[in-house]
């Protein structure tokens, strides 16, 4: 006998600022050297995955777009309002869990996002702490199971922001 299946999205936010020397130029380029990405470190308690870095976001509400979700999320968690850049998923990954007789499938949206307004300051509303970080210093944090593959891809820039 299987066990019921409950699926969950969830989505993720590549908070990207552009480098000044790129904003100053008002350059609509984002090398792979010339932005940072917003990352927060789950608290140490957490039931899943504590103590690891992840890109803000969370689990899409009955009724919500993935956009109104990352809007949501990025306001609940960091009380910071954000743009969706380009609605088409950068990046995905699936994985399931089993608890307590239930069977949950993941599936895990990455889209890109921009603060809407400038001078906003991410606040750690729930986790222990938000950093922006240079790609290269993505790879010498822990993530997330799952997020090692987006990783490479950034730091590669086979995936970097809209132009």
């Amino acid at each position: 006998m299987s066990l019921p299946t409950r699926i969950v999205p969830v989505v993720c936010a590549l908070l990207y600022r552009l480098k000044q020397a790129d904003e100053e130029r008002h350059s609509v380029t984002a090398s792979k050297s010339a932005y940072d990405l917003l990352v927060s470190l789950r608290h140490e308690d957490a039931s899943n995955f504590a103590n690891l870095w992840e890109f803000p976001g969370g689990k899409v509400e009955e009724g919500e777009t993935h956009a109104q979700a990352l809007t949501r999320e990025c306001r609940e968690e960091l009380d910071v309002h954000i743009e969706v850049t380009d609605n088409k998923c950068v990046h995905a990954i699936h994985f399931e869990k089993s608890e307590e007789g239930v069977r949950t499938q993941y599936s895990v949206f990455f889209y890109w996002a921009r603060m809407k307004f400038d001078g906003q300051v991410a606040k750690a509303l729930a986790s222990q702490k938000v950093a922006w970080v240079h790609y290269d210093d993505l790879k010498t944090r822990e993530f997330c199971p799952g997020d090692e593959t987006l990783i490479e891809e950034l730091a590669k820039g086979s995936i970097a922001p809209p132009a």
